[in-house]
């Protein structure tokens, strides 16, 4: 298991739980399962609103894990729900395309590189019924604040506020804010900067109905 990687915090998961429970997404999604605690809140929100399935995509589970985060979906009898796809996000997302999937929610905890997550974001557009919800997951960094900016740009998304009750303390907040103001260019997706939590919530408003424009971010 690689000691570099962390799981996900207690108020980020309980966040993912509450938008799943209390807005009664049913077809969810997410890229990365990891220790597989993020998969266990939402799994959570299924059984306690009595329905849902819940998709994982991780390539890196034996490698980077030791196969501990499906193992603990296991043992807490989340499998019959879950349809874990141990291949690259970018393979299997099309796939899923590709059978009609749709989905209500998502969650992107994949690669950090902006690349990688656009990719990720694109194909669960395809996906993701209006009304739906995609939460990006550590936006610490500057590749997944492009990629945030670029959606709220370019797409008819816009940003969730939620409730503080599980929101980390302040001191915490703090620090998080710090640490990315220190990241240069300063001024850079400030507004994403200022936010007090690892993760953000964006909801979509309406299918991509673009032309050729492009609006910088």
């Amino acid at each position: 298991m690689d000691p570099g990687i962390s799981p996900v915090p207690y108020a980020s998961g309980a966040t993912l739980y509450e938008l799943v429970r209390n807005g009664r997404m049913d077809h969810t999604l997410e890229v990365g399962l990891g220790f597989g605690l993020s998969a266990q809140f939402i799994c959570q929100a299924h059984q306690d609103k009595g329905s849902g399935t819940h998709i994982v995509i991780d390539p890196f589970q034996d490698v980077h894990y030791d196969g501990i985060g499906w193992l603990n979906i296991q043992r807490l009898g989340f499998e019959d729900m879950v349809t874990f796809v141990p291949e690259p996000s970018h393979a299997a997302l099309p796939m899923l395309v590709g059978k009609g999937t749709q989905l209500d929610f998502a969650f992107i905890d994949g690669r950090h590189l902006f690349d990688y997550a656009l990719l990720d974001f694109f194909f669960i557009d395809k996906m993701l019924r209006v009304g739906g919800i995609v939460v990006f997951d550590d936006i610490w960094s500057p590749g997944i604040r492009k990629v945030v900016a670029f959606v709220l740009r370019n797409y008819a998304y816009h940003r969730v506020s939620r409730p503080s009750e599980h929101h980390s303390s302040s001191g915490r907040r703090a620090r998080r804010i710090a640490r990315r103001l220190a990241q240069r260019p300063f001024l850079e997706h400030l507004s994403l900067k200022l936010i007090g939590e690892n993760i953000v919530v964006l909801k979509k408003d309406a299918e991509d109905s673009r032309d050729d424009s492009y609006v910088p971010f």
